[in-house]
């Protein structure tokens, strides 16, 4: 039998969905999903034609039958299909280092058998032998710099350099993924950039899609979430004031002291309070 399942759940986490989410857009059943997926059974041909369609790519290569990579089918020429893999390379670059240290990132980037993880590979010795000469990230980086200069694609090459210095710079990912999203372009934006661990590939996932809501579909959706803790009703007493009462609270409060009092408050006295901070920012502007 013709073995699909990798391949559709490849493309199904590049589109951030579920089994679920993908099942509902198919009109079949998450059971269903989850049979392709472990190549326990076969889509038919009109399922198959849909999956092509949805995931903007061919019947021959879901079914294997061409030699292009999945990036080959999203991207647009071999540059950015370069570019997207450093990317992923260099986020589970940040996801080894905070389970490994810093030590484990040459020997990873190394095992590869990779041309993209070539210049990060010299990169990450680069550094490391730096830290152990005590040489600051600022004295390093105009060094590294002039190499990305000399390199086929310098943009990927910059951002090599920029997120490696980020990651023994000690950041975490969320904001290695959102630099790297910046230097793919406003193309990829959608793009899902992976790091290899499934917890926090789904918890980015689900973080993904709710930052292409609308502001309303944003509110309504944590107004639904359970909350993290136990409900303190703290500034409860205010929920039902006027919004010019809030707006003073907002004014007079300090900002430390309204961020502790939002985090405990429930989720739909929080949406209150934003929406009234959000309304003041707008008449800022217009007075501005």
């Amino acid at each position: 039998m013709i073995k699909i399942g990798e391949t559709i759940h490849s493309y199904r986490k590049l589109k951030g969905l579920t089994q679920e989410e993908l099942a509902l857009k198919l009109g079949v059943s998450a059971s269903a999903v989850s049979k392709w997926e472990r190549d326990n059974a076969l889509p038919d041909i009109e399922l198959l034609c849909a999956l092509a369609d949805f995931f903007e790519t061919s019947v021959d290569n879901l079914l294997g039958r061409n030699q292009q990579t999945l990036y080959q089918n999203y991207c647009l020429d071999q540059r950015d299909e370069n570019r997207i893999r450093t990317a992923e390379y260099l986020l589970h670059c940040c996801l080894l280092a905070g389970k490994q240290g810093l030590l484990s990132l040459e020997e990873y980037l190394n095992q590869q058998k990779d041309a993209c993880c070539a210049f990060p590979a010299f990169c990450a010795r680069f550094l490391m032998d730096g830290f152990l000469r005590q040489a600051k990230p600022e004295e390093l980086m105009p060094f590294l710099e002039r190499y990305a200069e000399g390199e086929k694609d310098p943009v990927t090459a910059k951002m090599t350099v920029t997120v490696l210095l980020m990651i023994f710079d000690g950041k975490g990912i969320p904001l290695v993924r959102e630099t790297l999203h910046s230097f793919l372009g406003m193309q990829y934006y959608n793009t899902m950039l992976l790091t290899g661990d499934e917890q926090a590939d789904a918890e980015y996932a689900a973080e993904k899609k709710v930052d292409l809501m609308t502001r309303d579909e944003k509110l309504k959706y944590y107004c639904e979430r359970r909350p993290a803790g136990e409900d303190t009703h703290i500034l409860d007493v205010l929920k039902d004031c006027s919004d010019k009462n809030i707006q003073l609270l907002l004014k007079c409060m300090e900002t430390a002291a309204l961020e502790c009092a939002v985090y405990a408050c429930r989720v739909q006295v929080c949406c209150r309070y934003v929406k009234r901070a959000a309304q003041c920012l707008k008449e800022f502007h217009a007075f501005d």
